[in-house]
């Protein structure tokens, strides 16, 4: 049976424990007025309003994104086609200029032998080499013809590819970018500001069921040892 200091001892238990739920009431009933459930609306509202703005933002980012991927594709596509086209030429050049020089070489040497047949007096044989030596000039001559047209080819698509080649301007996607992480970090400061209010009030909630639930076990205690006192 409890002694009359038990009940005095369990009677300061409860008033502390009502002061204890009332003071987290009174700390919770903040969050539950008008003023507070404005300020929680408001940055809801702040919060949807910049999520709004940021995924506005990120479609124009996108869309620049893909105007610059498309230029940008387009630029390749021109160039390699240049490329395509200066490998093969390039390639024939490379050939034709080896074949030119040893025309040229043969036609020196032609030239060479026909001055020392004209030399040592037999002039029928130093025409016949001057004759070689000139076919082997001609000829280089044709493969020169040829050498430059390859060369002209190599020019005119450049000077073509120069002029279709899209410009690439990044510019306006940069801009979008930044406009894009600053209304990141608007919604993540407006985020930010409506969830602290919202846990605020679920916190000073969870405070004050807590201090509710121990106040009314305590008087629940308080109640059955005045019982056990009075029958006792």
């Amino acid at each position: 049976m409890p002694t009359s200091y038990d009940l005095e001892m369990l009677r300061s238990k409860k008033e502390a424990a009502f002061d204890r739920k009332q003071a987290a009431w009174d700390a919770y009933a903040v969050t539950r007025t008008e003023e507070y459930e404005g300020r929680i609306e408001a940055a809801h509202a702040a919060m949807v309003k910049a999520w709004e703005k940021l995924e506005m933002v990120r479609v124009e980012m996108d869309d620049e994104y893909e105007k610059l991927r498309l230029t940008s594709k387009k630029y390749r596509q021109v160039w390699d086609e240049y490329d395509h086209i200066y490998e093969n030429n390039a390639s024939a050049i490379k050939l034709l200029r080896e074949e030119a020089d040893r025309e040229h070489e043969q036609m020196q040497d032609y030239f060479e032998q026909a001055a020392k047949e004209y030399e040592s007096g037999d002039k029928a044989k130093s025409a016949i080499l001057a004759a070689e030596g000139r076919e082997h000039g001609k000829r280089r001559n044709e493969l020169n013809v040829q050498i430059k047209k390859h060369c002209d080819v190599i020019r005119v698509a450049r000077q073509k590819t120069i002029q279709d080649s899209p410009r690439i301007d990044s510019s306006a996607y940069r801009a979008v970018r930044e406009v894009h992480a600053a209304a990141k970090v608007d919604y993540k400061k407006a985020k930010s500001e409506f969830l602290c209010l919202k846990k605020e009030r679920d916190r000073l909630r969870e405070i004050y069921l807590t201090a509710k639930d121990e106040f009314y076990s305590i008087r629940e205690q308080y109640r059955l040892a005045i019982e056990d006192f009075e029958n006792g």
